[in-house]
C-alpha cells in the first residue's frame, strides 16, 4: 500500500483530486493484498476487491463534490479568519495612533459629510420622482411670446378651451392660479394661501383624498364652488388632525365653503393651504385672451410622446396665428408647448445643484489627499515593522491587504461620522437661503443616501489607501534593519510622491477656489444693483380683502384709502401708500395703443407693466423723479386719467419725450395723460433687464383697475420698520376684525428673497472652498514639516560647513513655493475650463475674469508660503553637533 509524498507536504493547499486517487487506491489495493493473502491469483484478487468495493467512478464524484465543497468552505473560512485577523489588528493599530486616526477621521467625515448633504439635496430635488401615478405623462403648458421677450409665460382662459377642443394629445388638463384670502370660520381669522384649481389638475394628477373626497367638475363651474379641499399639513396644523372638520363651513374671504376632502401628504402641489373650485369665467374669451393669468398642467395619452404632444401645439399656434392676427400678430412670436412637470418646478436649480454636486466631489478628493498623505507618513514611520514583517516571510499581497483594511476601516468610521453631520448638514444648507431650493420637502438623508454614503466610504478607503500601501509593501529591508532608511531612493520616492499629491490637492483647490470667488464676486454686483427704489427703514404689508363683503370696487378703493391715511398717522411713519405689486414681484404687461403710433398689421403691440399706487407710493418706495411731476390728488379723477411711466416706457415708445403724451388699453377707448417720468424700478428681479411701466393712480382708475382687492401697503419709516408693523394691525382690525396682514416684513427683506438662490449657491460653494483652502494649507505644511524630518542629517551638514539660517530658510520655503506654483498652475489650466459650467450663473462677471484669478492664486500662494513658514523655522533651529550624530 503506497500513499503519495504531496499527502505529507503541503507547501500550496489542498489537492483534491490527488487525496480521493490515493484514498482510493488504498482501499482497492487493502482488498487486493487480503485476496492475495487468501491465495488468489492477482487477476482474481484485483477482480473481487472491485467487485466488493463497488461503482468506483460514483464514489470518486460524489468524494470530489465533498471535497470540493469542504475546500470552498475551509478557504471560505480561513479569508474571513483573515479578515477577522486583519480588523482586530487594524483597529489596534489605530489606537495607538489617536492623534493620526482622530485629524484623519475629522477630515473624511467633513468630505464625506458635506457630499452626504449635497447629494441629499440632489436626490431629493432632480433624482427623486415625484409622488403622481405615471408622472412621467404630465407637463407643465405654457405660452411663448418670443417677440415680446417672454420665452416662456402663463396661459390665458381661451387658449386652454383651444387646447382641450383642438388637440387630441392630452388625456386632461387642469388649469390653477394662486389666491390669497382670509379664512374664519373657526378660530382667529388667518390670511391662508390658497390656490384656484380646475377639478381637472386633480385628474391630471391623478390624486385622490386621503380623507373625503376632492370636487368635481359640476362644482367647478361658475358660481357653484362653495367647497374647499384642505392640504394635510394645514389639517394638521389649523385643526389638529380633527376628522370632524369634513362637512363643516369655513368663510373664505366672507363666502361659505364646505369642508369636503383633506389631501394626502405626499400632495405638495404648490405648497398651499387649501384648494378651492377656480371657476373659470368662458365668457367673452375673444376680450380674454390677452389676459395670460393662468397656469396650466396636462396629462399625455398612453402612446402619446411629448414630442408629438408638442407637434401638435405648434400646429395649434400656428392656426390661431392666422385665424386671429389681431390677438396674435407676427412679430409677437406666439406659441404654445408642454415641459415635463418635474422640469418646470426645478428650473435653473438642475444646474446650480450639479455645480455643487460637483465642488463637494472635489473637497472630498482633497480630503483623500489629504489622508493619503498621512498614511504615507505613518507608513514611513512603520518601515521597520514592515521590513520585519517581509523578512519574517509574510506576503506582501497580504500586506497590501492589511493596509487596506486600515484605511477602509478609517473611511466607513468617518462615513459614520459624516452621515452624522450630514443630518445637520442637509438642514443647514436648506437653511442658508430659504426659498432657494424647490421640492425642499423631499429632501432627506434616507436609506438610499446612506447606502450611498457606505459606498462613497469604501470607494474612499480604498482609494486614498491603495498608493500607501502599494508603497510600504515595499520596504527596502536591508537600510530599514540597519536603521539607514533616510535619505534613501525609497524615502526620496515617497517624498516626490507625496509633493505629487500636494500639486494636484493645490490643483483641485484652486478649482474650487476660482468657482467660489467668481460666484461671490458676481453675488456682490447682484447686491449692488441699483433698484430705483431706497429700501432702508420701510415696511411692507400684504392683504387681501374678502370678495363677497368688498363686491364694491369703489367700497374696496375707499377702503384702502382709509387704511392707508390710519397708517400714515401711526407714530415713526413719514409716508405711507399702497401698491398693487412691489419691486422684484413682477406682475403681468397689458397691451397698448400709444396715440399718433398706429400698430402695422403683423406688428406686436406694446406689452407694458401696469401698476396701481397711491400718490405717496414713490415718496415711500424713495424713487427719483426724471420730468414732469408724481400722482397726486389731482389725479384722482377717473374720467380723465394720469400716468407716470419710468424711463424705458419713455425710452423705448416715447423717445420724443415723454410728458403730455397720452397711451390706451387695447381695446379700451379711454386715453391716458402721462404726467411724469420716473427712474426704472427692478420689477422682475435684480438680475432682469427694466421693463416698460406705467403707474395710475388707484383712487382714478376705474377702467382698468377696479378688480384690484390684493394689495401691499408700504410705509417709510424713521425708525426699525417693524416695530410699526403691530400699530398697523390694530388699525386694520379696528376697520374690518376679519382681515389680517398675510405678510409683513420690510422692503430689504424682500430684495434679500429675491437673491436667495445664487445667495444658496454661493454661500454653499463659498463654504467648500473654505474647506478645500484649509485643507490645501494643512497638505503643504505636512510635506514640508516631513521633508524637514527626513532632511535633518542635510540641514546639519549644510550649517555644519557654513549655511546661514537665512539659506536654510530659503531652502525650505523654495521647496514649499515651488510645489505650490506648480499646483497653482495646473489649476488655473483646469479653472478656466471648468468655470466654463458656471456661465450661465453668473452676473456681470466674465468667465475668465482676471481680477479672480489673480487673488485666489495670490491668496494659494500667501496659503502655501505661510504653511511653509513654520516646518522651515523649525529647520533654521538644528543643532549641527546633534544632527551630525543621528
Amino acid at each position: 500500500m503506497t500513499i503519495t509524498w504531496r499527502r505529507y507536504l503541503r507547501f500550496w493547499g489542498t489537492d483534491v483530486e490527488g487525496d480521493i486517487d490515493d484514498e482510493l487506491r488504498f482501499h482497492i489495493e487493502s482488498r487486493v493484498q487480503e485476496a492475495l493473502d487468501r491465495g488468489a491469483s492477482p487477476e482474481v484478487a484485483h477482480a473481487d476487491a472491485i467487485t466488493r468495493f463497488g461503482d468506483v467512478a460514483q464514489v470518486r464524484a460524489v468524494l470530489r463534490a465533498l471535497g470540493h465543497s469542504t475546500v470552498i468552505e475551509q478557504r471560505r473560512a480561513d479569508r474571513l479568519d483573515e479578515l477577522r485577523q486583519d480588523v482586530v489588528f487594524a483597529v489596534r493599530s489605530l489606537r495607538k495612533s489617536p492623534v493620526f486616526t482622530a485629524v484623519a477621521l475629522v477630515t473624511l467625515a467633513l468630505g464625506i459629510g458635506a457630499n452626504t448633504a449635497v447629494f441629499s439635496v440632489v436626490r431629493g430635488v432632480l433624482l427623486k420622482p415625484l409622488p403622481y401615478p405615471d408622472v412621467d405623462r404630465v407637463s407643465m403648458l405654457w405660452v411663448r411670446m418670443t417677440g415680446l421677450g417672454y420665452p416662456r409665460g402663463n396661459i390665458s382662459n381661451a387658449e386652454v378651451l383651444d387646447v382641450q377642443a383642438r388637440t387630441r394629445a392630452f388625456a386632461a388638463i387642469g388649469v390653477f392660479r394662486g389666491y390669497g384670502g382670509t379664512l374664519t370660520g373657526r378660530g382667529e381669522p388667518e390670511m391662508i394661501d390658497a390656490e384656484q384649481v380646475s377639478a381637472g389638475v386633480f385628474a391630471v394628477l391623478r390624486t385622490p383624498a386621503s380623507i373625503g373626497r376632492v370636487f368635481t367638475a359640476d362644482e367647478d363651474r361658475r358660481g357653484q364652488g362653495g367647497v374647499i379641499v384642505l392640504s394635510d399639513a394645514y389639517w394638521r396644523r389649523r385643526f389638529g388632525s380633527d376628522r370632524a372638520i369634513l362637512g363643516q363651513t369655513l368663510q373664505l374671504d366672507g363666502r361659505p365653503r364646505v369642508v369636503i376632502g383633506i389631501l394626502p401628504p405626499s400632495f405638495t402641489f404648490e405648497k398651499s393651504d387649501a384648494y378651492i373650485p377656480l371657476e373659470m369665467n368662458t365668457d367673452s374669451l375673444v376680450q380674454q385672451r390677452g389676459w395670460h393669468n393662468f397656469h396650466a398642467i396636462v396629462r399625455r395619452r398612453p402612446g402619446v410622446s411629448l414630442e408629438q404632444a408638442n407637434a401638435q401645439l405648434d400646429a395649434l399656434g400656428a392656426n390661431l396665428r392666422a385665424e386671429l392676427p389681431k390677438s396674435y400678430p407676427r412679430d409677437m412670436g406666439f406659441g404654445l408647448f408642454a415641459q415635463p412637470l418635474h422640469e418646470a418646478l426645478v428650473g435653473n436649480v438642475r444646474h446650480s445643484l450639479l455645480v455643487l454636486l460637483g465642488a463637494v466631489a472635489l473637497v472630498l478628493l482633497i480630503a483623500c489627499v489629504n489622508v493619503a498623505n498621512l498614511l504615507l507618513a505613518r507608513a514611513e514611520s512603520r518601515q521597520r515593522e514592515f521590513a520585519v514583517r517581509v523578512a519574517l516571510g509574510a506576503n506582501r499581497g497580504r500586506l497590501v491587504r492589511q493596509l487596506l483594511t486600515e484605511s477602509t476601516i478609517l473611511a466607513i468610521a468617518g462615513g459614520a461620522l459624516g452621515a452624522l453631520l450630514s443630518a445637520w448638514g442637509v438642514r443647514a444648507l436648506l437653511a442658508v437661503s430659504p426659498g432657494a431650493v424647490p421640492r425642499s420637502e423631499s429632501v432627506h438623508v434616507d436609506a438610499i443616501v446612506l447606502v450611498a454614503t457606505l459606498a462613497i466610504a469604501v470607494v474612499t478607503g480604498v482609494a486614498f489607501g491603495l498608493l500607501p500601501a502599494l508603497q510600504a509593501a515595499r520596504p527596502e529591508l536591508q537600510s530599514v534593519l540597519r536603521e539607514e532608511g533616510r535619505g534613501t531612493s525609497a524615502g526620496r520616492a515617497r517624498l516626490r510622491t507625496r509633493s505629487a499629491l500636494i500639486v494636484a490637492e493645490l490643483a483641485l483647490a484652486m478649482v474650487v477656489l476660482t468657482s467660489a470667488g467668481l460666484l461671490m464676486r458676481s453675488f456682490w454686483r447682484l447686491q449692488h444693483v441699483d433698484a430705483g427704489i431706497k429700501p432702508d427703514n420701510v415696511a411692507v404689508m400684504h392683504l387681501t380683502l374678502p370678495r363677497a363683503r368688498y363686491a364694491d370696487f369703489g367700497g374696496a378703493k375707499r377702503f384702502f384709502a382709509e387704511l392707508v391715511g390710519r397708517v400714515a398717522t401711526i407714530p415713526g411713519v413719514r409716508d405711507a401708500a399702497a401698491a398693487m405689486s412691489l419691486p422684484m414681484k413682477g406682475y403681468a404687461n397689458w397691451d397698448i395703443e400709444v396715440e399718433g403710433h398706429p400698430r402695422v398689421p403683423g406688428e406686436a403691440s406694446p406689452s407694458p407693466m401696469p401698476q396701481f399706487v397711491t400718490p405717496k407710493y414713490f415718496a415711500a418706495l424713495g424713487i427719483a423723479l426724471r420730468a414732469g411731476r408724481y400722482l397726486d390728488e389731482r389725479d384722482n379723477d377717473a374720467r380723465q386719467q394720469h400716468v407716470v411711466v419710468n424711463e424705458t416706457f419713455a425710452r423705448k415708445l416715447l423717445p420724443g419725450g415723454a410728458v403730455d403724451r397720452r397711451f390706451r388699453m387695447t381695446g379700451d377707448s379711454a386715453w391716458m395723460t402721462i404726467v411724469g417720468v420716473v427712474a426704472d424700478v427692478k420689477m422682475n428681479g435684480l438680475d432682469a433687464e427694466p421693463l416698460a411701466q406705467w403707474m395710475v393712480n388707484i383712487a382714478g382708475a376705474d377702467s382698468v383697475g377696479s378688480f384690484l382687492r390684493d394689495v401691499w401697503i408700504i410705509a417709510r419709516t424713521d425708525r426699525d420698520p417693524t416695530s410699526i408693523v403691530p400699530a398697523a394691525r390694530r388699525e386694520l382690525f379696528a376697520m374690518d376684525a376679519n382681515v389680517n396682514f398675510s405678510d409683513a416684513t420690510t422692503m430689504e427683506d424682500v430684495l434679500s428673497r429675491s437673491l436667495a438662490r445664487p445667495r444658496f449657491t454661493m454661500l454653499v460653494l463659498a463654504s467648500f472652498a473654505g474647506v478645500a483652502l484649509v485643507l490645501a494649507a494643512v497638505g503643504v505644511y505636512g510635506v514640508i514639516a516631513y521633508s524637514v524630518s527626513q532632511r535633518t542629517r542635510e540641514m546639519g551638514v549644510r550649517m555644519a560647513l557654513g549655511a546661514g539660517r537665512g539659506d536654510v530658510l530659503r531652502l525650505v520655503v523654495g521647496q514649499g513655493v515651488r510645489v505650490a506654483a506648480l499646483g497653482i498652475t495646473l489649476g488655473l489650466a483646469v479653472s478656466l475650463v471648468a468655470s466654463r459650467l458656471l456661465s450661465t450663473m453668473l452676473f456681470e462677471v466674465k468667465v475668465h475674469d482676471p481680477a479672480t484669478y489673480l487673488v485666489i492664486s495670490a491668496l494659494l500662494a500667501l496659503i502655501a508660503f505661510a504653511a511653509s513658514i513654520i516646518p522651515a523655522r523649525r529647520a533654521t533651529r538644528v543643532d549641527p553637533s546633534i544632527a551630525l550624530r543621528e
